[in-house]
């Protein structure tokens, strides 16, 4: 019951009296996983990772199969730059559940930022193959496959996240680029200029639009 009111209390902003409720549960029983896992969730919003770390940790300790518990501390040991560690926590979340969407998503994010373009694949595949408008996925995957020299495929996903974030300056701008990269310059120019038009700021999708157009009145 603790929990469930923490768990409401969090939800609504209000850290303090949330984790009191979490704090009461333990009191109760200090091998409660959940309570340390909520802990660790209202720690990880407020950025004191340490913290978060040591929730998640005892969690996994008390309830070994718990697999938020694993995926969140693969988040915060992501955030710490442990990357070795994180990777094992992801993995863990993926023995206990496959299916998991998000862990295979941080976990190819995880494997890009190291260069094993391959085994990133692998994962934004396999969270695609169980939800197939995975937008992290398209966007990551369309991103891979662009720098090993497929940029059909490429835009292909990167269109797919354009169906659900229409309104995504940052994914116009790289449809843009998938559309120059293969020749398509008028659908360069176009996306990129949807990209100035949300954010008349972003610097990147200027020059982009300014040296395609120019590009384009040259031939």
């Amino acid at each position: 019951a603790r929990v469930k009111v923490g768990y409401e209390y969090v939800t609504l902003g209000d850290f303090l009296e949330g984790t009191s409720n979490f704090q009461r549960a333990l009191e109760i029983d200090p091998e409660y996983a959940n309570a340390h896992s909520c802990l660790g969730n209202a720690a990880l919003s407020q950025r004191r990772l340490p913290e978060a770390a040591e929730h998640f940790r005892r969690a996994i300790r008390f309830e070994p199969h718990f697999v938020e518990a694993h995926y969140n501390l693969g988040i915060v040991l992501g955030m710490q730059g442990h990357v070795t560690e994180a990777i094992t926590h992801y993995h863990e979340a993926l023995r206990i559940e496959p299916d998991h969407v998000d862990a295979n998503v941080n976990l190819g994010v995880v494997y890009s930022s190291e260069n094993r373009l391959e085994e990133a694949e692998h994962h934004f595949q396999q969270a695609l193959s169980v939800n197939p408008n995975s937008s992290p996925a398209h966007f990551n995957l369309a991103i891979i496959l662009s720098e090993t020299g497929n940029p059909d495929v490429a835009l292909s996903h990167m269109l797919e996240v354009l169906t659900t974030e229409p309104n995504n300056w940052q994914v116009h701008l790289k449809a843009a680029e998938m559309y120059l990269e293969i020749g398509d310059r008028a659908q360069a120019v176009r996306h990129a200029g949807i990209a100035v038009q949300l954010n008349p700021n972003a610097l990147e999708a200027q020059k982009l639009l300014g040296t395609t157009k120019n590009d384009a009145d040259r031939t």
